[in-house]
């Protein structure tokens, strides 16, 4: 797992496994999440997601040291937390949704 900024390296413990730089695996592991993993991930990131953001926007994106580029594959996983948290509750399946297993996305 890569390592977060140090302002926020305390979320690495329990949720650094959140790190992930692709969306097919971060849906994946958002299926694979519980419904309590999934809203545990969101309310302890939410409070702190403009902080996060503030922090990543004084980098130039072309020149993104592996922290920063880890801190924003952190916050994209969020942003999928965020959706399914806001949208369905603790609902694991989506009405009317497809299993992730029959959607292709790479």
């Amino acid at each position: 797992m890569e390592k977060l900024p140090p302002p926020f390296a305390d979320l690495e413990q329990s949720f650094g496994r959140w790190v992930i730089d692709n969306e097919p695996e971060r849906a994946r592991m958002r299926e694979a999440a519980s419904a309590d993993e999934l809203r545990a991930f969101y309310e302890a990131v939410l409070p702190r997601v403009d902080e996060m953001m503030r922090y990543i926007e004084d980098y130039a994106i072309d020149q993104w040291p592996q922290e920063i580029r880890s801190l924003w594959d952190f916050v994209a996983s969020f942003i999928g937390a965020a959706v399914t948290i806001e949208t369905y509750g603790s609902q694991k399946q989506i009405p009317g949704g497809f299993y992730l297993g029959r959607v292709r996305t790479d």
